[in-house]
C-alpha cells in the first residue's frame, strides 16, 4: 500500500522539465546502483528474515526506491514523446512511438526470463543482474552523447513536413475535386427541376 503513494507523486516531480529525456539518461545511474543493494538484500534476505522489523522496512525501502525511479523514467520517457509528437495527425505518432518502446521493453525481459534457463538455478539470478549491470553501463556510455543530442533537436524537425509542391499539388487535387462535386450537385439540381415528361 505505501507504495501507491510512490506511484502516484513521482509523475509530478516532473512536470516542469523541458528536458525530460536527460532525466531519462541520469536516472539511469541510480537505477543500475540500487539493482546492485536489491542484489545484496535478496542474497541475505535468509539471515534478515529472522528480524521481521528490519526485514520489511529494508525491503518496502528498496521497493519505494525501486518503483519511484521506473515511475520517474515512464513519466520522462512519456513526456518526451508527447513532446515530439505530430498534434496534425492525433495521437497516432505517439501510439507508434509508445509501441516500439513497449517492443523493446518486452524484447528485452522476454530474453532476459528465457536466459535464464541456461544458467545455474541457484546463481541465475545473480549472474543475470550483474551481467545486465555491465550491459546498462557499456549502453549508457554509448549513447550518452546521442541522448543529449536528440533532446538538443528542435521539435519542428521531429514532425511531418511536405515540400511545397507537394502541397500545391495536394491543394490543386484538392481544388479539381471540389469543382467536380460541385458539377454534380448543380446538374443534379438542374435534373431535379425538368418536367416528368422528359424522363419519360
Amino acid at each position: 500500500m505505501p507504495l501507491i503513494l510512490i506511484k502516484v507523486t513521482t509523475p509530478f516531480l516532473l512536470s516542469r522539465t523541458r528536458r525530460p529525456l536527460i532525466f531519462l539518461a541520469q536516472s539511469y545511474i541510480p537505477r543500475l546502483i540500487l539493482c546492485i543493494f536489491i542484489a545484496l538484500f535478496v542474497y541475505f534476505s535468509p539471515r534478515l528474515h529472522v528480524y521481521p522489523a528490519a526485514f520489511y522496512a529494508l525491503l518496502i525501502f528498496l521497493l519505494a526506491l525501486s518503483d519511484a525511479l521506473i515511475y520517474l523514467q515512464g513519466a520522462a520517457r512519456g513526456g518526451f514523446l508527447a513532446y515530439i509528437s505530430d498534434t496534425r495527425i492525433g495521437s497516432t505518432y505517439y501510439t507508434l512511438l509508445a509501441a516500439l518502446n513497449n517492443l523493446g521493453g518486452l524484447v528485452s525481459s522476454s530474453a532476459v526470463l528465457y536466459s535464464a534457463n541456461w544458467l545455474p538455478k541457484e546463481y541465475a539470478y545473480y549472474i543475470e543482474v550483474a551481467v545486465c549491470i555491465l550491459l546498462g553501463c557499456v549502453w549508457l556510455c554509448i549513447s550518452w552523447r546521442l541522448i543529449y543530442r536528440l533532446q538538443a533537436i528542435p521539435v519542428e524537425r521531429w514532425h511531418i513536413s511536405l515540400r511545397k509542391g507537394q502541397l500545391n499539388k495536394s491543394h490543386r487535387n484538392h481544388h479539381q475535386i471540389m469543382t467536380v462535386d460541385a458539377r454534380k450537385a448543380e446538374s443534379l439540381t438542374i435534373t431535379a427541376d425538368l418536367p416528368l415528361s422528359t424522363w419519360l
